[in-house]
């Protein structure tokens, strides 16, 4: 199955925002945020649009998934399948948003001692 990965447009301001805080250095900043987004590309459509850390939030419609970019930085994302003869032929990933998300609290279990 094909499966393409693409950034909204309506994103791109989000994106460029997150890129400059990668590093003061513009240069720096662009490189960073290049690898960054090969490998989301690369696991997302490795996965079919669905890594194993994949959050799906239902609460709105269509569905929307969201994934880690980097520490803290989430994107949110829809799918979309095209079909023929009732057989998933592609898959379409859109990437609709950035979110800064805080880790999970760790189990109590793991702390320092």
């Amino acid at each position: 199955m094909k499966v393409t990965v693409r950034i909204h447009d309506a994103v791109s301001g989000l994106v460029t925002a997150w890129r400059r805080s990668l590093s003061p250095n513009p240069a720096d900043a662009r490189a960073l945020a290049q690898v960054y987004l090969f490998e989301l590309k690369r696991r997302l459509a490795a996965a079919g649009g669905f890594p194993r850390e994949t959050e799906t939030d239902t609460t709105t419609n269509p569905p929307t998934y969201l994934c880690e970019l980097t520490g803290g930085t989430w994107v949110r994302y829809t799918v979309t399948n095209s079909r023929m003869f009732g057989w998933v032929r592609s898959r379409d990933i859109e990437i609709i948003g950035l979110e800064e998300r805080l880790p999970p609290p760790s189990p109590q279990g793991s702390l320092p001692a």
